[in-house]
């Protein structure tokens, strides 16, 4: 089956579980959400799978859970399932992100809506609707001018590939200055919630 084209395809505001056709939340902000409960180390597996299923079916949660679940998760994905990902291969805005932990939707908080404001004309405080696969294409195509993108390429950058040691050392300080603190990556995160509903 080939995925959806942002530039050809109309965007999904449904999926299809056990044959059926479920409205979900298709905002950015949802998937904002996702990802950082994903993350979030305070809650356990079924408050997780509770508070997911909620915020992308509302009060119209499917009855077959693991297929409410592997919807929601390829959802996220941007059209790509979880086995047919790899990182070599995956084309969606979440499988080209490094495996590295390079950012976070609330600590860059503030680097995402100014570079969405700055490059796009979007202010993401009061914009009411962007779908999901718009945003991540979009943070996708964020220019390098950016400071979220100088950070995230930081936090990403493997110190063992810099063969000049003061460059090294000048990165791991910059590195250490920007780490986000026990944070999980986008892959962690889906993985998560792979497990959550596993």
């Amino acid at each position: 089956m080939r995925e959806a084209n942002i530039l050809l395809d109309a965007l999904p505001t449904k999926v299809t579980v056990s044959g059926e056709e479920y409205p979900i939340d298709t905002n950015f902000r949802t998937g904002i959400q996702f990802e950082m409960l994903m993350g979030d180390r305070t809650l356990g597996k079924k408050e997780k799978a509770l508070i997911a299923l909620r915020l992308y079916y509302g009060n119209n949660i499917p009855r077959d859970i693991d297929g409410a679940a592997l919807a929601m998760v390829r959802f996220y994905r941007c059209g790509t399932d979880p086995d047919e990902r790899s990182e070599t291969t995956a084309r969606s805005a979440v499988g080209r992100r490094r495996m590295d932990k390079i950012y976070d939707f609330d600590v860059d908080a503030a680097l995402f809506y100014a570079a969405f404001l700055t490059q796009y004309g979007i202010d993401l405080n009061e914009i009411d609707y962007l779908h999901w696969w718009k945003f991540m294409a979009m943070f996708e195509g964020l220019s390098r001018d950016h400071e979220i993108q100088r950070i995230m390429q930081i936090r990403g950058t493997d110190l063992a590939s810099i063969e000049n040691q003061k460059e090294r050392q000048r990165i791991a300080k910059l590195q250490d200055r920007y780490r986000i603190e026990a944070g999980l990556t986008a892959e962690e995160k889906a993985n998560i919630a792979g497990s959550v509903f596993g």
